[in-house]
Order: C-alpha cells, then sequence, then structure tokens
C-alpha cells in the first residue's frame, strides 16, 4: 500500500439528480413574464414546450411547462404556464430551475455540470494530490471550494487557477494554493 490518501469516491451520475441550469431574476412586464439568467451563458434552455423544475428559495420542486421564450440583452424571458400577472411572476423571483439529467442532451467530452464535481479529488499537474472538491459556489465568477486537510481553499473557475476539469479529477495551477499576501 503507498503513502497516498485513498481516492474519494467519484460521484456517479444520477439519472434522477436535478441539475440546476439558472434562476429566475425578475418579473418582466404585466402579463406574467420572467427573466431567467442561466449559468451556462451559451445554454438554449429552457426551451419552448419543455417541461422544467422551479425550485423556490425553500427547496419546494414545482413542475411546469415553457410556453414562451425570446432572447434578451440580460437573459431569457420566459413564460411559465399558470403564471398570468406580473404578481405570479415576482413569487417566481429567486427560484432556481433544471431539469433531471435524464431529460438533458447528451454532454460534449470534457464538458460537465456544477453538480458532478462535489467529492471530485482534486490534484496539481505534476499529480500531487491537494484534496477535494467540497462545493462550487455560484457567483459572477464561479468558485471551487476545496477541502485540503483542515483548510477551506476556494478557488475561482477561471484559466489562471483550473488547468481541467476531467471525468475522474480536478487539475489546478499551483498559483491557486498561494496564500493572498499585500
Amino acid at each position: 500500500m503507498s503513502g497516498r490518501p485513498p481516492n474519494r469516491k467519484i460521484p456517479t451520475m444520477n439519472p434522477d439528480a436535478i441539475i440546476e441550469l439558472g434562476y429566475v431574476s425578475s418579473a418582466h412586464g404585466l402579463t406574467g413574464e420572467v427573466m431567467v439568467r442561466t449559468h451556462n451563458k451559451a445554454s438554449e434552455l429552457p426551451a419552448q414546450d419543455q417541461d422544467v423544475l422551479l425550485i423556490d428559495p425553500l427547496g419546494k420542486t414545482r413542475q411546469v411547462r415553457v410556453v414562451a421564450v425570446r432572447a434578451a440583452a440580460k437573459g431569457r424571458l420566459v413564460r411559465f404556464a399558470g403564471v398570468e400577472s406580473r404578481a405570479d411572476a415576482e413569487a417566481l423571483r429567486g427560484c432556481t430551475f433544471g431539469l433531471h439529467r435524464r431529460d438533458l442532451p447528451e454532454l460534449e467530452a470534457g464538458a460537465y455540470y456544477w453538480e458532478d464535481l462535489p467529492g471530485m479529488p482534486v490534484r496539481l499537474a505534476d499529480g500531487t494530490e491537494v484534496g477535494h472538491v467540497e462545493s462550487v459556489f455560484r457567483t459572477t465568477t464561479d468558485i471551487l471550494v476545496i477541502r485540503a486537510g483542515d483548510r477551506e481553499i476556494m478557488v475561482p473557475v477561471v484559466d489562471a487557477y483550473v488547468a481541467s476539469v476531467g471525468p475522474d479529477c480536478v487539475v489546478i495551477e499551483p498559483v491557486a494554493l498561494e496564500e493572498e499576501t499585500e
């Protein structure tokens, strides 16, 4: 047995897992339309006539049909079935939306969802084990929260810090481990 710690179990790709795609940022107009922002700016989801899962801030989930979608400067304007007024639309503000993994298109090689990362080992390019992904914090620049023993390291998901995300580990640049000094 080597002196290396055992790898953490890589998460399984549960087809029933809900993959969060974005959130409702605001009501738009008077007739129930909402502005949604997707985590992946290139995403074409949600699509018209698609059923999505809306998750309120307390975690309650409901399925709702998308009846109309159109592009907007700050996201996509969406109309959900049963949302008929500005008050109905305001009630959705802060909800996230997503799909079950089984309902998503197949990912291209090298693509991943943030939900796949917790538990994944984190290494340097030379193979040195750093720790594991504890969570992903979504913000303007998403942040990987890495657990390295008793240390928590927050690493922005940008090329300067994250070299690659593969099917079995996340590779970070050594600079991501440096303490901030002023």
